[in-house]
């Protein structure tokens, strides 16, 4: 199995994990600590977006070289 490359806002949530969330600060739940994340990654401005999707344009890129036939196909289970 080979994993997606990551997008823009992927990017973001682990810098955000990363460096800006303090660890006890605010509940740490997945689902609070997305929500907090999303709000911020809709405050931020295009200009602001910037660096995460030309990373993401970098990181889409390297993953197109590692595995030129690669093609998303998700598959459905029920």
């Amino acid at each position: 199995h080979v994993p997606r490359p990551a997008n823009a806002f992927i990017i973001f949530r682990r810098y955000y994990t990363n460096n800006v969330h303090k660890p006890g600060t605010v509940d740490t739940s997945k689902s609070t600590l997305s929500r907090i994340i999303g709000e911020a990654w809709n405050a931020l401005d295009p200009e602001q977006r910037k660096p995460f999707d030309d990373a993401a344009k970098r990181e889409k890129a390297a993953h197109a070289l590692k595995h030129p036939e690669y093609q998303f196909k998700p598959i459905h289970s029920k």
